[in-house]
């Protein structure tokens, strides 16, 4: 357990240190499995043993909740396990329905892995300050997504990563030890470090950056002004000669990279000071249930090196990819082919 960082550390301790008071029941955690998964907890008692990968998550909202079903849906050949700060009932209940195994700080458990049957639930949360992710604060994610779009990114220097990310000079060496800890990059020189588990490198980002970048990046939602509608969006960017002010992204940009999708919705990137003459521009009025999020560009390499056929310029397909998991089962489906094409994993 000690090649995880602490927050992590803590989390699976008392997790596992709850299954230890249980009666015929010892619990044992054994850092055996590379990212996404935080190790695996092995269950004995006199019924027999199991074992399983574990995955790490604290304070659940709706939004991560249904990441997080995506997320441990696609690993279920591994049969993870959720282990939680806590678990609420109507959570558990639609863990439960999806067949998510998961245990909480806090007692609460459900777990279907004959010979082991465990359901509890009622017990109410443990609330203990969180400790410091570096990896997954605002700069933390921009390293991040700088080191998804360019591997070999890890074996620059300090200064250069940095430089690159646009931020503090500081703030890389705690997050590439967060990343060795997460066995997520190898711990060794700067001329050697590497990559290890680029699907890991970008559950952590995507989890994370929406989590808690992207709903602070959100500037206005809006609806387009009648008889324009999504699908005009490109040939009024053009109109406007706005092709190097306005970063497609979401649905729309999706369309540009798979094939039959038909676009209802669109994230457009702009600069946050320009973002209110844009939406002038393109007709853009506010609208809280609209079908246009109008969001602030958070990277200096947001743009796919490739153009739309028109001159348009793409988000890239990381960003198109998390804005597709973000808005709701339907649209799965086009994140899977998006990163069946475009993800090196």
């Amino acid at each position: 357990m000690s090649d995880l960082p602490l927050r992590e550390m803590k989390l699976i301790r008392t997790v596992v240190q709850t299954l230890n008071n249980l009666e015929d029941m010892h619990a044992q955690h054994l850092c055996d499995q590379e990212a996404p998964f935080s190790g695996s907890l092995h269950l004995s008692g006199s019924w027999g043993q199991t074992s399983h990968p574990v995955c790490t998550a604290w304070r659940i909202n709706q939004k991560q909740e249904r990441l997080l079903i995506f997320q441990l849906q696609s690993l279920q050949q591994q049969r993870p396990l959720l282990l939680a700060d806590y678990i609420s009932a109507p959570l558990a209940q639609r863990l439960v329905d999806a067949k998510i195994q998961f245990l909480d700080a806090a007692g609460n458990g459900f777990i279907h892995a004959p010979p082991l049957y465990l359901n509890r639930s009622g017990n109410k949360s443990v609330k203990t300050p969180p400790l410091p992710n570096r990896c997954v604060q605002s700069a933390g994610l921009r390293i991040l997504y700088q080191l998804l779009l360019h591997p070999e990114l890890a074996q620059r220097t300090y200064r250069e990563i940095a430089a690159a990310a646009g931020v503090a000079l500081g703030s890389v060496g705690p997050v590439l030890k967060d990343l060795q800890r997460k066995k997520i990059l190898s711990a060794v020189t700067s001329k050697q470090r590497l990559t290890l588990n680029h699907a890991g490198l970008h559950q952590l980002w995507e989890t994370s950056f929406l989590h808690k970048l992207r709903p602070r990046l959100q500037i206005e939602r809006c609806s387009p002004t009648h008889p324009w509608n999504v699908t005009s969006l490109p040939s009024m960017i053009q109109s406007s000669k706005l092709n190097e002010e306005v970063l497609l992204g979401g649905e729309l940009a999706a369309s540009f990279y798979c094939d039959h999708v038909d676009a209802h919705r669109a994230t457009l990137y702009v600069e946050r000071s320009k973002a209110l003459k844009l939406m002038l521009q393109l007709r853009l009025t506010p609208d809280p249930e609209g079908c246009i999020d109008v969001v602030a560009n958070f990277s200096p390499s947001s743009a796919y090196p490739q153009r739309s056929a028109e001159g348009l310029l793409l988000a890239e397909p990381y960003l198109v990819h998390a804005e597709l998991i973000d808005s709701g089962e339907e649209q799965h489906h086009i994140a899977h082919d998006l990163a069946r094409n475009y993800f090196p994993f």
